[in-house]
């Protein structure tokens, strides 16, 4: 062979080598989590048609972006803004949908790698109700018109 043709082939290989770990290093840095979080979101927007998922997916994208970057505090920032926005229904999203969401989401990121806390809800009482984030507790009124139980309630014709 030429010395010519033995240049293009040696080119040929260091450029064929160069796209193989530039796509080696592309997948290896692929956020699973992150591509389980947009999953979801997939699910629910065709489950949920009349809900508005476009902002999450946004979200969404914008953290799978910090991660292949390598920006963990943009991630753990973003992620908390979904959260968020999970838990105040933003965009008229499914009360279903975002309580499910929040659930799963919470179980699949890594709490650990990007060094956020379990999100704390805080709890308002009332004399009628306990709320935390969107679980409602109402207190039941005490009726004081039952007669009080006595202790022979056997209904049968024990008498001591």
């Amino acid at each position: 062979m030429s010395r010519k043709m033995n240049k293009v082939l040696v080119a040929l290989a260091a450029v064929c080598t160069v796209c193989l770990l530039t796509l080696g290093v592309a997948l290896a840095s692929e956020c699973g989590w992150c591509n389980e979080m947009a999953n979801s979101l997939t699910f629910y927007k065709a489950t949920y048609p009349a809900s508005n998922f476009d902002p999450y997916v946004e979200k969404v994208g914008v953290v799978r972006d910090a991660m292949s970057r390598g920006d963990k505090n943009t991630a753990k920032a973003e992620i908390e803004k979904l959260f968020q926005m999970l838990r105040a229904r933003a965009h008229g999203i499914n009360d279903v949908a975002a309580d499910e969401l929040l659930s799963h989401w919470q179980m699949i990121s890594p709490v650990e790698e990007l060094k956020t806390a379990a999100p704390i809800e805080d709890c308002v009482t009332t004399a009628t109700r306990i709320v935390c984030g969107s679980l409602t507790i109402n207190r039941i009124e005490e009726h004081k018109d039952y007669p009080p139980e006595n202790q022979d309630n056997m209904g049968g014709s024990e008498g001591g």
